[in-house]
């Protein structure tokens, strides 16, 4: 039963990504704007993440009575850096069309940003060459 859970799931990522690449090529061929580049998904995700961080600050600092200012700030900069990819699609694209793709486009950005923080965090991991310590005089 695992197998085929494992088969069903890289079989929909494989859809999403074809459905992805259909998508893509069509706005392309149509509007000569790419909805799903890299640098699009990059911005969003990125975007989310400085919201989720900067909520988690600003949730903390309320339990603290300390500074919200810092919280709030990085909600402001993570909602603008999202608004600027949302700008660019819509003035890309006609109404309807940039609607349901940024839509679309902001909603597979959430499961891929916490994929891509906890690839993050197992690189940096991986890379920080930890070494064991010895202890000699004991």
């Amino acid at each position: 039963m695992d197998v085929l859970k494992i088969l069903g799931f890289i079989i929909a990522i494989a859809a999403l990504y074809a459905l992805f690449e259909y998508l893509n090529n069509w706005s392309l061929k149509r509007y000569k704007y790419e909805f799903y580049s890299v640098s699009n998904l990059a911005q969003v995700i990125v975007g989310y993440w400085i919201i989720y961080f900067g909520n988690n600050i600003y949730t903390k600092a309320l339990k603290a009575h300390g500074d919200l200012l810092n919280g709030q700030l990085l909600i402001a900069i993570g909602v603008i850096v999202v608004l600027i990819v949302i700008y660019r699609n819509f003035k890309a694209v006609a109404l309807f069309e940039a609607l349901l793709l940024t839509l679309l486009e902001l909603l597979i950005c959430i499961p891929l940003a916490i994929g891509a923080f906890i690839v993050l965090i197992v690189l940096v991991a991986a890379l920080s060459e930890t070494k064991p310590v010895y202890v000699i005089n004991n």
